[in-house]
């Protein structure tokens, strides 16, 4: 299906045809998304790459309307930064555009540390995929169901609760890491780390993050003061290079079809334990998945107790 699209430009109307559905729409961007997993935007897509968008544009002095719809502002604001940035002014947003406006290179986004530790990927560097997954479960039967089938299918996970959800009684720590599952932290109480003062930060280092030495930032957001700031206590970020937006109420089909038809080697995926991909039937379907294009998962501690303290780098 082809739909038209109008949008004011140069004083004018421009009438736009696209085929349907729009790339950008049917895309998730968070803040850290690596630039190849980005798509072109051009006038007339919507989404939430679009958001993400408008949010960078925002931080570099636009005034624009959060909406997810690449309109007549989001062009002039394309353009007006394209310009800056000493790029072609055509308000397409391709690599060359997201590269200028997010920073790093197409793989690997700005924050990664000057000691060659690259924060996206973590301590894994091998050619093994980590699946990792933030928050809480639903019950703490979903999570020992999980548990025990990534302990079955001989896969090691990355489980990144927040502080909250470790004292609660729907996870345990002890469990997981019995059964050959790692455990890092995802802050105390999940606040953006990039509001508030170092101390403040500091104060949210979780007991999963102190004991593993490794914390998940609360959506996405850190910087270099951040990061010094956990150093200082030697917590280090570990987030994530591939992003599956399963939060955005993905079905699990939805989710193993992202993860298995997207993901490269060393990648660490987010997805989320309170929604679809964190159930045995899509861990298995995942682990298929990627078999059949050479791909394996992180098999760090088969058969053996997962250490509370990670190694700098994991035996993936």
């Amino acid at each position: 299906m082809v739909a038209a699209v109008s949008v004011a430009a140069g004083g004018g109307v421009v009438a736009l045809l696209r085929a349907e559905p729009a790339q950008a729409a049917v895309r998730f961007c968070s803040s850290i998304t690596p630039v190849s997993q980005r798509p072109t935007l051009r006038a007339g897509d919507t989404g939430w790459c679009v958001q993400n968008l408008q949010s960078r544009l925002n931080s570099r002095g636009a005034a624009l309307t959060v909406d997810h719809d690449f309109g007549s502002k989001t062009l002039a604001a394309v353009k007006a930064f394209q310009r800056s940035a000493g790029l072609q002014v055509d308000g397409v947003v391709g690599a060359k555009t997201w590269t200028a406006l997010i920073g790093g290179t197409l793989e690997i986004p700005a924050y990664t540390t000057t000691s060659g530790y690259i924060q996206q990927r973590g301590p894994n560097r091998t050619s093994r995929i980590v699946l990792t997954f933030d928050d809480c479960p639903s019950s703490y039967t979903s999570f020992k169901a999980m548990v025990d089938a990534a302990q079955a299918q001989r896969v090691t996970l990355v489980l990144a609760p927040t502080g909250d959800c470790q004292a609660g009684s729907r996870f345990s720590a002890a469990y997981a890491r019995a059964h050959g599952q790692v455990v890092i932290g995802h802050s105390k109480t999940h606040p953006n780390l990039v509001t508030l003062t170092d101390a403040q930060v500091v104060a949210q280092i979780d007991p999963g993050s102190a004991a593993s030495g490794y914390m998940r930032p609360p959506y996405g957001s850190w910087n270099a003061r951040v990061s010094t700031a956990l150093g200082t206590r030697g917590v280090k970020v570990w987030a994530w290079t591939r992003d599956t937006g399963d939060w955005t109420g993905l079905s699990q089909a939805q989710v193993v079809s992202y993860v298995t038809s997207t993901a490269r080697a060393n990648d660490t995926i987010l997805m989320h334990m309170q929604w679809k991909g964190f159930s045995p039937s899509a861990l298995g379907q995942i682990k298929t998945g990627l078999a059949g294009r050479g791909l394996a998962l992180c098999q760090a501690y088969v058969g053996t107790t997962a250490p509370t303290a990670l190694p700098a780098q994991l035996p993936c």
